[in-house]
């Protein structure tokens, strides 16, 4: 009896281990096959994919049209878009930073930021997702309207959370493209009126300044001319109770204190101020800003009364 039981222990055992080998070979290997002789083999084939790269697919610059420009606004901020898109085999859900370089043609991507030519956005951001391959990133850069004018190259950078673990592999890619910033010729004046104050008929006006401030991104030269009551009327100012006076009699100078008739007369057309020339800015919260200094000589030909008004417009032109 008790032999019977060992002989059975042992066929239970030898039972279990036949079925635990074929259930480690099925794991192992479905399909091992071989015909007669063993002149064909199957063998099975397997592979872990434990991650994908990013791979920036796309990559534009403030562009509704790919080529269109860039135009800055004179005097202030413009912000400017760098916008990529990202494709990741196992999904965009294990993306973990991107980063954007703006820099101008003058500089390196590697170049210290500088408002004249070169920005960085450590902080990018996903803005939407078209699938879940599929992803949509944004870097905004405040550039400032003195910005070189010229080619700017935008480089665009995308890693995942396994370069974090495994940074020798390449889990990170870059993307990049250009645009143009066109050129700003802008200039701002120091007042809406130029107030010449009470001055008696035969008599000169106390000296005015106004100050011309370069709003753009490249040097300017400044144009002036004038009216009274609309353009090419000839006249100065234009008044309320009887007559006016005409245009060469209002005059300016980039000096202060030059007598009236060493001034330059007004016109009616277009005309440069010689000789002053604003330069670009270039040092961060220094703007570039020149004087001017304007008089008015009340002439009695016309019999002016009253209050008189005018207008003098200033121009940004191509040096």
């Amino acid at each position: 009896m008790t032999g019977e039981i060992s002989i059975n222990k042992f066929v239970y055992g030898f039972f279990v281990i036949v079925v635990l080998i074929a259930i480690f070979n099925s794991q192992l290997s479905t399909s091992y096959t071989f015909d007669a002789n063993y002149a064909n083999v199957t063998v099975d084939t397997t592979v872990n994919v434990s991650n994908s790269p990013p791979q920036i697919t796309a990559i534009i610059i403030d562009e509704d049209v790919t080529g269109e420009n860039v135009t800055l606004l004179a005097g202030r901020t413009r912000t400017v878009y760098c916008n990529f898109t990202v494709l990741d085999y196992d999904g965009t859900a294990d993306i973990n930073t991107s980063n954007a370089t703006l820099w101008h043609s003058s500089t390196t991507i590697s170049g210290a930021n500088d408002n004249n030519d070169h920005y960085f956005n450590s902080s990018c951001v996903e803005i939407n997702t078209i699938d879940s391959n599929y992803a949509r990133y944004q870097c905004a850069f405040d550039v400032q309207y003195y910005a070189n004018n010229g080619t700017w190259y935008c480089n665009a950078t995308v890693v995942d959370h396994y370069f974090f673990s495994q940074p020798n592999e390449n889990y990170s890619d870059t993307g990049q493209n250009t645009t143009i910033f066109n050129n700003l010729y802008a200039l701002n004046i120091s007042t809406k009126l130029v107030d010449y104050g009470q001055v008696a008929v035969e008599a000169y006006s106390a000296e005015q300044t106004v100050n011309i401030t370069n709003f753009g991104n490249r040097v300017l030269n400044v144009s002036v001319r004038g009216y009274g009551a609309s353009e090419n009327d000839g006249l100065a100012v234009n008044c309320s109770q009887n007559g006016n006076i005409t245009i060469g009699n209002e005059r300016y100078a980039i000096t202060s204190g030059v007598a009236w008739a060493s001034k330059t007369a007004l016109s009616g057309t277009n005309t440069n101020i010689n000789t002053l020339q604003i330069l670009q800015e270039t040092v961060d919260g220094t703007q570039i800003i020149n004087s001017t200094y304007w008089e008015l000589f009340v002439d009695p030909t016309n019999v002016p009364a009253g209050i008189c008004n005018g207008s003098i417009v200033f121009s940004a032109t191509i040096p």
